[in-house]
């Protein structure tokens, strides 16, 4: 494991500047707009989409990701000679190895026993979308295969067709619909947008998901900005505004939060890869948000 580092100035990256204090908070409108314009929305897909990542690469990537979710993790995992040694050595190392916050609890007996599970499923990390592109591939239909796996719950399972669709893995079909799918802190960001937007509303997450397509319908998807925005996006911007409204999201806190985590792992050439596509993402981000 590579000796960690965790200074943003250790890499040459600064830190984005927010337009956020205890103070001030943004309208759903305006914040969404600032991460979808800026490209926080969703920063780690357009690093991974540009990262020029073979697609076994990205795929075992991808795999480790949605165990640990630590970008620098990650990287550590596809840069080792054996994938899966690598793998089962996070879960059986204590607190050696970093998770993040949505998967804290992915520790011990059971990480161990979700990854050995993993591993005798999908030797090639690739087979792992493989089985999830299986007929049918709705949003619906993928998150209930992806919970079918051992460790992989409702979080998890919004988390996996997204980024896969995204990424180009996956062609999963989102409907307006998929609402219904969210998962807890979406939901009550997309409650309060009905709150404040629409009023007496008899259905508040479809009429929340409709206010903003309806305001920010017009800006296309990132990180191949090839469709306009759809439930996906207005997912993310729940989640992100209801976070900023208790102070704890300042628009650009996910491009430092991955850098961090790409940091700690920065002699790994994986990380250095990913770290080289923020650093010309973060150039966007400060412009906006100055």
């Amino acid at each position: 494991m590579p000796k960690l580092e965790t200074s943003c100035e250790s890499v040459g990256l600064a830190r984005p500047a927010t337009r956020d204090s205890k103070n001030a908070r943004l309208g759903v409108i305006e914040f969404g707009k600032l991460l979808i314009e800026s490209g926080d929305l969703d920063p780690l897909y357009i690093i991974l989409k540009n990262s020029g990542f073979s697609r076994k690469k990205l795929s075992g990537w991808l795999v480790s990701y949605f165990c640990f979710y630590s970008a620098g993790l990650s990287c550590w995992i596809v840069d080792e000679p054996d994938y899966w040694a690598a793998m089962k050595e996070v879960p059986r190392s204590g607190t050696k190895f970093p998770r993040g916050a949505e998967r804290r609890h992915f520790r011990g007996d059971f990480a161990v026993r979700a990854v050995d599970k993993l591993c005798a499923q999908f030797p090639d990390p690739q087979d792992f979308f493989t089985f999830l592109s299986k007929p049918p591939t709705t949003a619906k239909s993928v998150a209930k295969r992806v919970k079918t796996l051992y460790g992989f719950g409702e979080w998890i399972s919004w988390k996996v067709p997204d980024i896969s669709e995204r990424l180009g893995l996956i062609p999963v079909e989102f409907t307006d619909e998929c609402v219904y799918l969210m998962f807890d802190s979406s939901l009550k960001g997309a409650q309060e947008v009905a709150r404040v937007h629409v009023p007496n509303s008899k259905d508040p997450l479809m009429d929340a998901h409709k206010f903003l397509i309806n305001k920010l319908g017009h800006l296309k998807a990132p990180p191949i900005y090839d469709r306009s925005i759809n439930v996906q996006e207005t997912e993310t911007v729940f989640c992100k505004w209801k976070s900023h409204l208790g102070g704890h999201y300042p628009p650009g806190k996910d491009t430092v939060e991955i850098l961090h985590g790409l940091e700690r792992f920065k002699q790994c050439p994986s990380s250095q890869a990913l770290i080289r596509e923020l650093k010309k993402l973060e150039v966007k981000v400060r412009a906006m948000l100055s």
